[in-house]
């Protein structure tokens, strides 16, 4: 079973703070990916597609949270952790 997690972030001094973490299913996940993406990208829709794909696999086969635009994204796989 996988646990998508969405967090907006926040600079504290020299540290990164993660603020309302949240637990969301896969499909608001990518949504919100997208969301980012488009910020990064200011709007230009057809730049965010293309950055998409990457940033999907890289949220698929790299553990930890993954920072776009001020919003935390991570893909925790619990599967194959004992209770």
């Amino acid at each position: 079973m996988k646990t998508y997690i969405v967090c907006k972030m926040s600079n504290v001094g020299p540290m990164r703070t993660i603020l309302n973490k949240e637990h969301v299913d896969e499909t608001i996940f990518f949504e919100k990916v997208k969301e980012a993406l488009l910020d990064i990208f200011e709007g230009n829709a057809n730049e965010a597609e293309k950055a998409f794909p990457s940033v999907k696999q890289h949220l698929a086969t790299r553990p930890g949270l993954l920072e776009i635009n001020e919003v935390g994204f991570e893909i925790v796989d619990n599967t194959h952790r004992l209770n």
